[in-house]
């Protein structure tokens, strides 16, 4: 019989630590979440569809949540923008999602938060990459 130490030893040396992040369409919510490293965070929350994941640490960015994200892939292909060959571009996404609810109130952090967020996605090598407008399953770049 195996003990519960045992079993988490072989959990552990199981877990691949230079894993590849990967953002993840929770379809229950209809929320595309990323995180780029597991640490502790805490979420800075832009407008009703976007929130950053900070690092608790140092608040550098770690992540981001779109909600609503199955509805924003519909109004893009709906009104054509950024739609080539039924997918649209992960960070066009990113950007629509970030439009200000308001755009006459002005959001100093808003231009930090999207060089932090194009930097995030290039470090991921998810600059570029397509997300099918039917699945919502993420491709590769083209």
């Amino acid at each position: 019989m195996v003990t519960l130490a045992e079993l988490a030893r072989t959990i552990n040396d199981a877990v691949d630590t230079d894993c590849i992040a990967e953002p993840f369409l929770d379809k229950l919510t209809d929320s595309l979440v990323f995180y780029a490293k597991d640490v502790d965070t805490y979420a800075n929350r832009l407008n009703n569809r976007f929130t950053l994941f900070l690092d608790a640490n140092d608040d550098s960015l770690v992540g981001f949540e779109i909600k609503g994200f199955s509805h924003l892939v519909r109004f893009m292909t709906e009104f054509d923008v950024f739609v080539t060959n039924s997918t649209v571009r992960l960070d066009h996404s990113v950007v629509l999602a970030m439009r200000p609810d308001d755009f006459s109130t002005a959001r100093p952090d808003r231009d930090g938060a999207i060089e932090s967020i194009k930097l995030l996605l290039r470090r991921a090598n998810l600059n570029g990459r397509r997300v099918n407008t039917e699945s919502l399953l993420l491709c590769e770049a083209r």
